[in-house]
């Protein structure tokens, strides 16, 4: 293990290693999704195992949630 200062070690944020960025190809307004007050067929769209084929309908915010969480 390399040796590190005092400094060095006080200054370490583990959870912060990973700088992620955001990837443009999840940019809703790129696919049309504008309207924050819409809701959205996502079938098809994302893979939400237990709920396939449900007919569900999210809001913007739960879209863009849910792919930042996975992607970014």
């Amino acid at each position: 293990m390399p040796d590190y200062t005092t400094e060095q070690l006080a200054n370490r944020r583990p959870l912060d290693i990973l700088r992620r960025e955001r990837v443009a190809a999840l940019e809703s307004t790129r696919y049309g999704l504008t309207d924050p007050l819409a809701t959205y067929n996502v079938d098809g769209i994302l893979w939400i195992r237990e709920d396939h084929g449900k007919g569900n309908n999210w809001s913007l915010d739960q879209i863009t949630g849910f792919l930042n969480a996975v992607y970014v």
